[in-house]
C-alpha cells in the first residue's frame, strides 16, 4: 500500500520537471518575442512622436514667415512716377571684336512727376555695353525732391530696339528719406536722339516699393 501512495506522489515531480525543461526554450523564445514587440512598440511611439514634432515645427515656421511677410507687406509703401531723360554727356569707345560693340559712359538729367502730384529731378551715371543699340546697362541714379531729400538707386538694364527696362535698389536716403530701403522697377520707352543731341531720350514709367524707419 506504501508503494502506491509513493509513485502517485512522485509521479507529478517528475512531470513537472519534464515540463519545465521542455518548456524553457519556448519561454525564452515567448519573452524574446515579447521584449521584440515592445520594443518595436516603443521605436513606433518614438518615431511617431518625432514626426509629429517635425509637423509642429514646420507648422510654426510657415506660420511665422506668413505673419512676417504680411508685416513686411503692411509697412511697405509705393510710389509710382514718370520720367523724361536726356544725356548731357557721352564718351563711347570701339570694343573691336564685332561691329558696332561699344562700351560708354553716359550721364542723363531728368525730370520727375510723381502720380501724388510731388516733383523731382533725377542725374543718372550709366555704364552700357552695347552692340548697334542692344545690350545692357548699369546706372546710379540719384533723385532730388523740392525740399532737398534724396533716393539713390543702383539698377541694372537690358536695351533692345525701341525699349529698355530696369530693376534697381535703393542703396541710400537723405532728408525725409533718410534709412529707406526698398526697390523700384520701370519699364521705358526709346526716342531717337536729334542732331544737335548726346544720345537717345527715354520716357519711363517706374514703380518704387519702399520702407522706412519707424520715427
Amino acid at each position: 500500500m506504501d508503494s502506491p501512495e509513493g509513485s502517485n506522489m512522485e509521479a507529478p515531480r517528475d512531470l513537472i520537471s519534464l515540463w519545465s525543461l521542455s518548456s524553457l526554450p519556448f519561454l525564452k523564445l515567448f519573452f524574446r518575442q515579447k521584449n521584440w514587440l515592445n520594443f518595436q512598440h516603443q521605436k513606433g511611439e518614438t518615431t511617431m512622436a518625432t514626426k509629429n514634432s517635425m509637423w509642429v515645427l514646420f507648422g510654426i515656421l510657415v506660420i511665422s514667415a506668413l505673419i512676417l511677410g504680411s508685416a513686411i507687406q503692411v509697412g511697405a509703401e509705393t510710389m509710382k512716377f514718370k520720367s523724361y531723360s536726356y544725356v548731357t554727356k557721352s564718351e563711347s569707345i570701339p570694343v573691336g571684336d564685332v561691329e558696332g560693340h561699344t562700351l560708354s559712359v553716359i550721364i542723363r538729367r531728368s525730370f520727375v512727376l510723381f502720380d501724388n502730384g510731388e516733383v523731382a529731378t533725377g542725374r543718372a551715371v550709366v555704364s552700357t555695353d552695347m552692340i548697334k543699340g542692344s545690350g545692357s546697362s548699369i546706372q546710379y541714379r540719384t533723385l532730388t525732391f523740392t525740399d532737398g531729400s534724396t533716393i539713390v538707386e543702383r539698377g541694372v538694364g537690358k536695351q533692345g530696339g525701341t525699349a529698355s527696362a530696369a530693376e534697381s535698389e535703393i542703396i541710400k536716403g537723405t532728408g525725409r528719406f533718410e534709412g529707406i530701403k526698398g526697390t523700384s522697377t520701370s519699364k521705358s520707352k526709346i526716342l531717337p536722339a536729334e542732331k544737335d543731341e548726346a544720345g537717345v531720350k527715354l520716357v519711363s514709367e517706374v514703380t518704387m516699393t519702399y520702407t522706412l524707419p519707424s520715427k
